[in-house]
């Protein structure tokens, strides 16, 4: 592979056209998959997305999801935490 080969591909991979033809191609059917990675796939122990196993305890939650909290609560705590401070 020569030098500036890979950016090429991956430009070609990830371009607004191949994003389409693929969303096309899932609408009349074909199994091609949306993104490049490990696809959601049933093994013989159970359910995986990528290296992760879904489990009850995280089907809806997942433990990087908690950023959207903090996003909220990070300020908030702050605030209150100023406001308790003495003059």
């Amino acid at each position: 592979m020569e030098p500036g080969q890979g950016a090429t591909q991956l430009a070609k991979a990830t371009s607004t056209t191949a994003l389409f033809s693929r969303i096309v191609a899932r609408a009349r059917g074909s199994q091609i998959p949306f993104v490049a990675g490990a696809p959601l796939a049933a093994e013989g122990d159970g359910v995986y997305a990528g290296t992760v196993k879904i489990a009850l305890s995280n089907k809806f939650w997942m433990y990087y999801d908690n950023i959207v909290l903090l996003t909220l609560l990070m300020p908030a705590g702050f605030v209150w935490f100023m406001n308790r401070v003495p003059k």
